[in-house]
């Protein structure tokens, strides 16, 4: 003998689930990538040489400005309207270390100057996602979860 089992309120789960996208706004998704690249804003920070302590507090998170592809972006600020202006983060990130001697007749470079001065790379944004990108991705997860949940009981029929 077969028993059957029925659920009932399945077909209105299926509906809020198709309409989740819909509902869910741009801010919600947002602040749930905000909040999953706290990790990696953190190691970043953490990796930046000591010397540069501006350049450590003008690292921070920016939301894209479309609304139909949801991002953000960690990177250093700098301009006018930042309070800590990092904009040599990039000299820091990839080095200056210059090339050295050049064979201008073929425009290839043959290596490193010997003697030559410049700030060797020290690659810290790189180094923060490798070393936290796994804990981002369980932040989003997490964070993703709960707003779902809270959709769900909020638009869930009672029964």
């Amino acid at each position: 003998m077969s028993e059957q089992v029925q659920i009932i309120g399945l077909d209105k789960l299926i509906y809020c689930l198709n309409h989740l996208p819909e509902k869910t706004s741009y801010r919600i998704v947002i602040q749930a990538l905000k909040r999953a690249a706290k990790p990696i804003l953190r190691t970043a920070r953490q990796n930046v040489p000591k010397r540069t302590r501006n350049l450590m507090k003008s690292i921070q998170v920016f939301p894209s400005k479309s609304r139909e592809f949801p991002a953000v972006w960690i990177g250093v600020r700098s301009g006018r309207r930042s309070k800590f202006d990092g904009w040599y983060g990039h000299f820091i990130h990839f080095g200056t270390k210059g090339f050295g001697k050049r064979n201008r007749s073929a425009g290839v470079t043959l290596g490193y100057a010997k003697g030559g001065g410049g700030i060797k790379a020290t690659p810290f944004m790189t180094d923060a996602l490798t070393q936290s990108g796994d804990a981002a991705i369980g932040e989003i997860h997490k964070s993703l979860q709960h707003v779902i949940v809270r959709f769900l009981q909020r638009n869930m029929p009672k029964a």
